[in-house]
């Protein structure tokens, strides 16, 4: 069952939330990145994120388990939230329930949040050394468009941005959404 989170999930978002980071990214990030974030820091995240009017957390839930998560809202383009670009914050499944379809059912409630909201485009960004979460969101339509520089807990990273509903991609969407 796909549902909108409630304040209650905020210790089990906390937890799914840290075992799938580390789990996607032990081979891209350095250990100590990995283990800098704690369950209890994720956890105080998660109240405060839930929190907030500006975005929008789905679960996945399975007698009472969560097993995975997405959570979208607008961008912002000068200051302002855009009403076009919906942005996908973070998608995440529990590492033991990954290949079974919850991320592709978490991604069709972010398609109905973004046609429930007016958005034309869904983005998001992800490591580039990410390859399978790469190739998951190029599986489900979205196309890479950019990339950009950074760091995380300190270590330099590259991140490539994907977008679902621009170019030749805006008839998947459209086709989605209908």
């Amino acid at each position: 069952m796909i549902r909108a989170a409630e304040p209650a999930d905020a210790a089990q978002l906390a937890a799914l939330h840290v075992a799938a980071w580390r789990r996607g990214c032990h081979d891209i990030l350095p250990a100590a990145v990995l283990t800098g974030v704690t369950i209890d820091r994720r956890a105080r995240d998660w109240t405060r994120w839930l929190a907030s009017p500006r975005t929008s957390t789905y679960v996945c839930e399975y007698d009472g388990r969560l097993l995975g998560f997405t959570s979208v809202g607008a961008l912002r383009a000068n200051g302002r939230p855009s009403r076009s670009l919906l942005g996908v914050r973070m998608l995440y499944v529990d590492p033991d329930s990954w290949r079974i379809g919850i991320g592709r059912a978490l991604h069709e409630r972010t398609v109905r949040a973004a046609r429930e909201g007016g958005f034309t485009q869904i983005v998001l960004w992800v490591l580039t050394r990410n390859q399978r979460a790469r190739a998951f969101y190029a599986a489900l339509g979205f196309e890479p468009d950019r990339t950009r520089h950074g760091t995380l807990g300190g270590h330099p990273v590259d991140e490539t941005r994907y977008c679902l509903g621009s170019g030749s991609a805006r008839a998947r969407l459209a086709a989605l959404v209908d």
